[in-house]
């Protein structure tokens, strides 16, 4: 990664679109590429290809892929920049089919790029690219694509009514057992292992690791946050025994863990590195230690030193689960209650001490 005097740069993206460069014909489109090849919004239009042809074979004459609860960043220009995947796979014949199911009632985010785009698909890949938006429920997309064809489902935005039914849930299941790749991504792991908490007790857990993009731009401070984009990504592969429903004890702490990780993004926690246990304290994140013997957590993120007691706490994950990453997901999902409880308790007491202020 490099950075100009106001932008970041991503190498890998520039030797992507230089890739992409020489196989146009025309002059102009070639300058036009080269103008843009190194603007850091180039991330926001790679990083999905670069996210999904990690799973992907290269030596297929077609791909089918379904784009569940896009949002309007996820829909850019009619997600016809997924044409990028040919490219990624080394495979300028590419036939991609894609289906993009969006999570509200809206439209595409329109680039001022879209010329080029469509330049490039007119011209060297014609009839190769078709992108649809659809609307309707898991079940009902993958009916209507027909799960034989699926090859991959992307869900970067997941929520807890995405597989909250049983026949979702049922769908989902029966797309892991077909082989088809489901996948999902956030900038850093803290948020990524925070979305697997769902679908375990949905009965969806993976047997691989956690895959870096190199096709995007991470989050640095006073950079925006439209760069920090699909940056880390995890395809789920395995059922899990006993997948249940989230009821509403489990949505109302996962609602809490949301709020302590928003939390932890604001005081500018890199949330890049799982909690760890170091010589018997723990470290949950960056800013914040806990040590079991004296159920007294520090905190370090605004620059002060502030120690809070916070008793039955529960112990930190040890055992492994049923998968490798299980265990990862247990600690992320423990440090998130034990942040959501710490600061809970800080704004108490600093409401206490306004109160005798006053």
């Amino acid at each position: 990664m490099k950075r100009n005097q106001t932008s970041p740069v991503n190498l890998a993206v520039t030797r992507l679109l230089d890739r992409v460069s020489k196989q146009c014909k025309s002059k102009r489109a070639r300058l036009v590429l080269k103008h843009i090849m190194k603007k850091p919004e180039m991330a926001m239009l790679t990083s999905m290809p670069g996210a999904i042809a990690n799973y992907l074979d290269g030596m297929q004459e077609t791909v089918n892929i379904l784009i569940f609860q896009a949002r309007k960043k996820d829909i850019i220009d009619h997600g016809r920049w997924l044409t990028l995947l040919a490219y990624l796979l080394d495979n300028t014949n590419l036939k991609i089919n894609v289906w993009l199911n969006p999570s509200k009632d809206i439209d595409d985010d329109v680039t001022t790029l879209r010329p080029v785009i469509d330049f490039i698909i007119d011209n060297y890949h014609q009839h190769k690219i078709k992108t649809h938006l659809v609307r309707g429920e898991f079940a009902e997309l993958v009916e209507h694509i027909g799960l034989e064809n699926l090859d991959l489902i992307y869900n970067h935005n997941p929520s807890v009514e995405d597989h909250n039914t049983n026949e979702s849930r049922a769908c989902l299941h029966d797309c892991i057992r077909a082989g088809v790749r489901y996948i999902i991504a956030d900038p850093t792991p803290v948020n990524l292992l925070f979305k697997m908490v769902m679908f375990e007790i949905w009965g969806v857990s993976t047997r691989d690791s956690i895959y870096k993009n190199p096709y995007f731009v991470p989050l640095k401070k006073g950079v925006s946050s439209q760069y920090r984009y699909m940056g880390f990504v995890i395809s789920l592969d395995t059922l899990l025994d006993e997948p249940s429903q989230i009821d509403d004890y489990t949505r109302s702490t996962l609602e809490d863990m949301a709020a302590a990780l928003l939390e932890c993004t604001n005081v500018g926690e890199s949330l890049m590195e799982l909690p760890y246990v170091d010589n018997q304290v723990i470290q949950v994140f960056e800013g914040l230690q806990f040590n079991p013997a004296t159920s007294v957590a520090v905190c370090t993120n605004s620059g002060d030193r502030v120690r809070i007691k916070i008793p039955d706490v529960a112990d930190f994950p040890m055992e492994p689960g049923l998968t490798d990453i299980s265990l990862d997901v247990s600690r992320v999902a423990w440090a998130l209650v034990l942040y959501s409880r710490f600061t809970k308790e800080y704004k108490r007491l600093a409401e206490c001490r306004r109160s005798e202020v006053v």
